[in-house]
């Protein structure tokens, strides 16, 4: 048995520990359904019994009533306001409410829904934090766009208005200015799935492609990127899935990686984890840099 469980639970093997740490699936369907599969297979493997946390699943009344599968594997279910998900899953305010009624030790987006909630941070402030720490990125529309500071929410703003365009006039001169050239990437920062995303390979094109990205994901902020082809899309961390955790005493880890090349119309298609192809330095350097 590892020491973490020597430690932390130390009467494995003895009673049941059904309840002691509890944990908020704030996400519905698949996503709760992979969370409470994937954590209570884990358990089992390290500890001999998935007792060890115990799972509160946010629902709706209309989920309760299709008896929706999630719901079935939920120790407990907490009741979320109906609607759409701006009134429940992707409600921020709601989930820290529930999770604090349920008085849970962690609280599990998943993909979709919060984790996309740009008020919590995006790929836009996430690549300005990077580079303001010397870490090496992509030519994009917000390349010099740096921060000395913690962001607070209301510098947040500024922040990614700086690295953004509205207009196909401001996505021509950030061009120019950032010499991104072609092939090269307009992304909205709300979008994901493959949605709000083109590859732009011929500068006449530009316009019709911001259009379509506009269209897709209304009122997001856009960016362009440099497109780098021939390359591996290898992450420690993004917004869905959190390879890297941290406790309020400060204390970060990263847990693992992957590979997520494989794609199809700009949408993740096999995600392999951890990633075999990238060399035993290079992964080390990403995790040192990713905890930095």
């Amino acid at each position: 048995m590892s020491d973490w469980a020597r430690i932390r639970c130390p009467m494995i093997g003895s009673t049941s520990l059904l309840g002691s740490l509890k944990g908020v699936i704030a996400n519905n369907g698949l996503a709760a359904m992979k969370c409470l599969i994937s954590i209570r297979q884990w358990l089992q493997n390290q500890f001999v019994t998935s007792d060890v946390v115990s799972f509160v699943c946010i629902a709706t009344e209309d989920e309760m009533k299709s008896a929706s599968h999630y719901v079935k594997l939920a120790d407990e279910t907490i009741i979320a306001p109906a609607g759409s998900n701006s009134k429940n899953f992707a409600n921020v305010d709601v989930i820290v409410n529930l999770a604090l009624k349920s008085r849970v030790d962690a609280v599990y987006v998943g993909w979709g829904h919060a984790s996309e909630n740009p008020e919590l941070c995006d790929k836009i402030i996430c690549t300005i934090i990077a580079q303001s720490i010397g870490i090496p990125t992509v030519t994009w529309s917000g390349s010099d766009v740096k921060v000395d500071e913690c962001v607070d929410f209301e510098h947040f703003h500024e922040l990614r208005a700086q690295a953004t365009i509205k207009t196909v006039r401001e996505g021509l001169e950030a061009i120019e200015k950032y010499r991104i050239g072609v092939p090269m990437m307009i992304k909205a920062s709300e979008g994901g799935g493959g949605k709000g995303i083109r590859k732009c390979e011929r500068m006449e094109d530009f316009e019709r492609f911001f259009r379509e990205v506009e269209m897709e994901v209304p009122n997001s902020p856009i960016f362009l990127m440099k497109c780098m082809e021939r390359s591996r899309h290898v992450e420690m961390e993004d917004f869905e899935w959190k390879q890297i955790i941290g406790d309020k005493h400060g204390e970060v880890i990263a847990l693992s990686s992957r590979d997520c090349t494989i794609q199809r119309r700009c949408q993740k298609v096999i995600e392999e984890a951890p990633a075999s192809i990238v060399p035993d330095e290079i992964m080390e350097k990403m995790k040192r840099v990713s905890l930095d």
